[in-house]
């Protein structure tokens, strides 16, 4: 296609020099004129017309208009070859930025904007091949006959990174096509000074643009083979660089053992549209589990500790390191498995021949995993046996370093499969450790040191183990509840306009709605019955928005998991605007607050709930059309306003009292006063004395 596009605007500018005197005479063009008038205007501008012609430039490419080819070829006339050089690569630069950001902005702003580009199919390669080779792919897009301004904004839909991803590979990228069209410009200009006589054109004017078209097309042939090798190493659309896995799954059509394969996924790489909105809370920042973060810089300082505690687990075991190699390496195609994607090198691909021993998966994870397990046992006490002046095993550690490690082991990237822990502990226990809940309960008793344990089963790793017992605190009464919760109610089935409006916690306080804390602590437990709403007991320290984003991306990959975290969060952060209703729920003891102001909590809900969406079928939407229905109901608000006003103390109690007790009197005291007014005493007959006649001397 870019080749095609040369040759005809070089046949155009052969035809030009043919025709040149026979098309100027006839319409009356005269070529000399043009060139003069364009000169006239470079220079009356003087040193201005450079970043005139930039700025202009600029914009067309960022408003997309298909100007681009004549803007870049008409620079040579204008400018001289070199400096158009200049003057097209800054405004190729500056445009490519202009769009990314305007791009960025909508994407990131619009809903329907980004629901539209999530639906076009290409999209989706694009976004899988950025998040696959970042700066590479976006390097071959660059070299790619689409025009610039559409790639500058479909890149700006997906997470690349503007300064290494996007930035660096369009100047590199975008140098063979400024050559090309400067080069046609400049040719033209050439060939038709030639053929009007002029003295201007010399060799030198033909050299450098030709060298400029060779050079763009050999660079384009050799990114088209290139580009050729990235689709077929890149056309696996599940995304999975581990071959076997894929030759596996493309063997098995069927929809059981499709099924299959996605269900053995569980420990999942984020895409950027993801991390790119809190980096932090995905990245670990003390210790690496796992082959995502192993060996970056900031996590190496504990690689050392993680040796020692191999060394100690071996010790206290009495059994070699071969028995435990031998064990994960008859299940390492399942924890394989457990990673989407493994790419190279933990994939072992580009030596068939390697054994386990030597398997860098296989060591990677014997030693993460004895990381782990004696990190569980010694913050439980279950073992003691490690130096005073440990610095990550004594007690200084477990105070200082501990907690760090606890946020690290709760990322979604951070994971170990529960199959590792469970074979290096059958190992090193044999027949004495037969508790398949012991895992879980070291867990629970590290995470959630005052929830009481329980079974839950079957768990993939510890991510899925602190939800489950999350989600499954007291279950059978909350069963209880929540089949009391089903039974139809009056009015229930049809869902009324502004249904899905959920008011903040102060609205609904003035709504006569009060607040009360569940029984339990799990995200299910929400319940709405007779004006009170009950939601359970959250705790919110500098730990809160790491371990919810990563139980939220947990639900959102893994199919299957369910949405019970994802729909709380939504909730409160529909019913928290501000510090006030945070303040509101604190007074009722809802919210416990160990991270700062209230403003600070209502910031990081609103944060947690980005992207997310209520389950049309959670339960948590008969809650919210139940408080709607509460809310409409003007009655309702009136006994609020009078509660809210006149009984919110005991002064204000006092007070009403004391203004219906004067009341009273104010109205017996009218009655007496008009009564003698209407009824009056009749004055004719003497008043009857009811004192007894005095008593006379003769009498005595």
């Amino acid at each position: 296609m870019g080749r095609r596009w040369t040759v005809g605007v070089l046949i155009v500018v052969l035809g030009i020099v043919i025709g040149n005197k026979q098309f100027g005479s006839r319409f009356g063009w005269d070529k000399d004129a043009a060139f003069h008038l364009l000169a006239q205007w470079s220079d009356r501008l003087g040193i201005w017309a450079m970043p005139l012609y930039v700025g202009v430039h600029t914009l067309t490419l960022a408003l997309c208009l298909p100007y681009a080819v004549f803007f870049e070829a008409a620079a040579s006339l204008l400018f001289g070859f070199f400096p158009a050089l200049l003057c097209v690569f800054s405004a190729k630069i500056l445009g490519a930025s202009l769009s990314f950001w305007i791009g960025r902005l909508v994407f990131r702003r619009s809903s329907s904007a980004a629901a539209w580009v999530q639906r076009n199919k290409y999209f989706h390669v694009l976004s899988r091949g950025v998040e696959r080779d970042g700066w590479k792919f976006v390097l071959l897009a660059r070299f790619s006959p689409v025009p610039s301004y559409m790639i500058n904004y479909a890149l700006a839909a997906t997470g690349v990174g503007f300064l290494v991803d996007f930035l660096l590979p369009t100047v590199v990228g975008c140098l063979p096509m400024i050559l090309q069209n400067t080069s046609i410009g400049s040719l033209a200009g050439a060939a038709v000074a030639s053929a009007s006589g002029s003295q201007r054109s010399k060799a030198w004017s033909y050299l450098f643009p030709l060298l400029g078209i060779a050079s763009s097309i050999i660079i384009s042939l050799r990114i088209r083979k290139y580009s050729a090798e990235f689709a077929k190493v890149a056309g696996d659309p599940s995304g999975v660089a581990d071959g076997a896995n894929s030759s596996s799954l493309r063997g098995n059509q069927d929809a059981s053992a499709e099924e299959e394969h996605w269900k053995k996924q569980s420990i999942y790489k984020l895409p950027a549209c993801v991390t790119d909105l809190n980096k932090i809370a995905y990245r670990p920042q003390a210790v690496s589990f796992g082959p995502y973060h192993h060996s970056e810089d900031h996590l190496l300082p504990m690689e050392e500790h993680k040796q020692r505690a191999l060394l100690h687990f071996l010790r206290r075991s009495n059994k070699p390191l071969q028995l435990f190699v031998d064990a994960i390496a008859e299940v390492v195609a399942s924890l394989k498995e457990s990673y989407n994607p493994l790419e190279a090198p933990w994939t072992d691909e580009e030596d068939a021949t390697a054994t386990a021993s030597s398997s860098k998966f296989v060591r990677l994870m014997i030693v993460d995993g004895c990381f782990m397990l004696e990190v569980l046992r010694v913050a439980t006490h279950t073992l003691d046996d490690y130096a005073q002046s440990d610095p990550i095993f004594s007690t200084h550690g477990r105070i200082y370093l501990m907690p760090y490690i606890k946020r690290d082991m709760m990322m979604l990237e951070n994971q170990l499969p529960m199959l590792l822990l469970d074979k290096l502990l059958a190992v090193e226990c044999g027949d004495a450790c037969k508790d398949e809940e012991y895992v879980n309960k070291l867990i629970l008793k590290f995470c959630l040191p005052n929830t009481p344990v329980i079974n839950l089963g079957k768990c993939l790793h510890v991510v899925d183990v602190y939800r489950k017992c999350l989600i499954h605190q007291d279950d059978e009464a909350l069963g209880m509840r929540r089949r009391r919760r089903q039974r139809p109610t009056r009015g229930s089935a049809f869902c009324e306009a502004g249904d899905d409006i959920v008011r903040s916690a102060m609205e609904l306080n003035e709504a006569g709605i009060r607040f009360k804390k569940s029984s339990t602590g799990s995200p299910r437990d929400i319940t709405f019955k007779g004006g009170v709403l009950k939601l359970p007991v959250i705790e919110v320290d500098d730990f809160t928005e790491s371990i919810y984003l990563n139980l939220i991306a947990y639900e959102r990959f893994h199919v299957g998991a369910g949405n019970e975290v994802t729909s709380y969060i939504f909730f409160m952060d529909k019913i928290i605007d501000d510090q006030r209703d945070v303040a509101l729920l604190v007074s009722n003891g809802i919210i416990q607050n160990a991270l700062g102001s209230d403003k600070a909590v209502a910031k990081l809900f609103n944060s947690l709930s980005r992207d997310t969406a209520l389950d049309p079928e959670s339960s948590l939407d008969v809650v919210h059309k139940r408080v709607n229905a509460y809310c409409k109901k003007a009655w309702n608000e009136w006994r609020a306003n009078l509660i809210h006003t006149y009984f919110r103390s005991p002064w204000a109690i006092l007070s009403l009292v004391a203004a219906f007790f004067l009341f009273a009197l104010t109205i017996a005291s009218t009655i007496y006063t008009i009564y003698p007014y209407y009824y009056p005493r009749d004055d004719s007959e003497p008043p009857q004395s009811s004192l007894p006649p005095m008593l006379s001397p003769k009498s005595l």
